[in-house]
């Protein structure tokens, strides 16, 4: 089975999904130097969200479930079910 990717769109939303995982790596750093302050667990959850939906969109499910698998350990940690 084949699959397709379209690389098109991903050139198109490279500079999207840069701009959105740096944005979830500094709020991780910022809440390793803040561990108290949770809002910057969820702003790192709401940036590799919206990286897991694009890259779902351009076909890239590999991608997508590794983002998906971030964002459920992010979901844990904002939850208080594992600690960071």
């Amino acid at each position: 089975m084949t699959q397709y990717f379209d690389f098109v769109a991903l050139g198109w939303i490279e500079k999207y999904l840069r701009d959105e995982m740096d944005a979830a790596q500094k709020c991780l750093k910022s809440y390793e130097r803040e561990p108290a302050e949770n809002q910057h667990l969820q702003d790192a959850l709401r940036s590799v969200h919206s990286a897991t939906g694009v890259l779902r969109l351009c076909a890239l499910e590999p991608a997508a479930l590794l983002t998906g698998e971030i964002e459920r350990v992010l979901g844990q940690l904002v939850q208080g079910h594992i600690s960071g």
